[in-house]
């Protein structure tokens, strides 16, 4: 497998960033990320997608206005937003062979920030997404903000400490869901990166350098930046992906499968139940933390190691959290044991 480091639902100057396409990619290829997302409100710049000095730039699109906001990648043509009804935009981003991602579900906002505004998604009757972004990097920073006090210390002095690890709410729904389906979760930055005189407030470079996708693929990048785009999609929808804050550590290098002492079961996968199943794990150069096996949402296995090795008694949809005290580090994908 080939591994290539992300970040997922950023804005441009196309809608309200403040940076061009070509300067975040020039940003994003400093900050070793091998790809990114860029999904503006309801933009539809599909002509952008390509290789910038070898930095994958995909273009997609962030759909609806109000509330139901939907991260879309791997359409081809525009989509009219549709609020009240976003069973409608769901469908016609499967219509397009899109993925489509629900963005920031449960979204709180803070009477200090943007008047209060927040955009939830509230519609849980809707069918057909593919993924579920379960961590929004300006989201919880957003959320966790009390007082403008405490905003202007943590944007001087601490910009990460807001971050405490994916939203409890939204991974409870991404565990639902899963009990059904496969769905996939990612954590995404919405880099907007509002400019208050010189100054950008949580910057592309901070987050580019924070909260990242790492996508798992059969198969090295295309040097075609559409062939690319397709691999890196496909292995999203397939759910061959974990997601990290690195502010700390980067988490290339971590390993999760599921052996039957013949063959593994990578993230993503699905196999049958049978004996001798046993689940690994590894972490990144070795490095020790709190390491927690999730069963249908609910630990199973927890150790402060390096590595470990679990049996595989029952069926159920397992997952990984890496920890370090109460620092969030890697989160995976599920493996499904059928």
């Amino acid at each position: 497998m080939y591994t290539y480091r992300g970040n997922i639902h950023v804005h441009s100057k196309l809608s309200d960033g403040t940076r061009s396409v070509e300067d975040i990619a020039q940003i994003a290829k400093k900050a070793g990320l091998d790809f990114v997302c860029i999904t503006d409100h309801n933009c539809f710049a599909f002509e952008k997608t390509g290789y910038y000095d070898g930095l994958l730039l995909i273009m997609g699109s962030e759909l609806n206005k109000k509330k139901h906001h939907y991260l879309a990648l791997g359409i081809s043509n525009e989509i009219k937003t549709n609020c009240d009804n976003p069973q409608v935009v769901i469908n016609e981003v499967k219509a397009q062979e899109g993925i489509g991602i629900i963005a920031h579900p449960c979204e709180k906002g803070s009477n200090v920030m943007f008047n209060g505004a927040s955009f939830p998604w509230t519609n849980w009757d809707v069918y057909g997404y593919d993924g579920i972004e379960v961590w929004n990097f300006c989201s919880q920073w957003k959320d966790q903000t009390k007082n403008k006090r405490e905003a202007l210390k943590n944007l001087i002095f601490s910009p990460y400490k807001p971050i405490t690890g994916p939203c409890k709410e939204s991974m409870a729904i991404f565990d639902k869901v899963s009990q059904n389906r496969k769905v996939f979760a990612i954590a995404g930055t919405d880099i907007h990166s509002p400019q208050i005189g010189p100054w950008e407030i949580l910057s592309y470079k901070q987050l580019f350098n924070a909260l990242n996708n790492y996508v798992l693929t059969d198969k090295r990048l295309p040097k075609d930046a559409l062939e690319a785009e397709t691999v890196i999609l496909d292995s999203l929808r397939k759910g061959q992906s974990y997601f990290a804050f690195e502010v700390k550590h980067l988490a290339k290098g971590f390993n999760f499968w599921i052996s039957d002492n013949k063959d593994t079961f990578g993230i993503g996968s699905d196999l049958c139940f049978k004996k001798n199943l046993k689940a690994v794990i590894r972490l990144p150069r070795n490095l020790i933390a709190e390491i927690y096996l999730k069963k249908d949402g609910k630990t199973i296995y927890k150790a402060k190691e390096s590595k470990a090795e679990v049996k595989v008694n029952e069926r159920g949809i397992y997952r990984v959290e890496v920890w370090e005290g109460s620092s969030p580090w890697i989160f995976s994908n599920n493996i499904y044991v059928n």
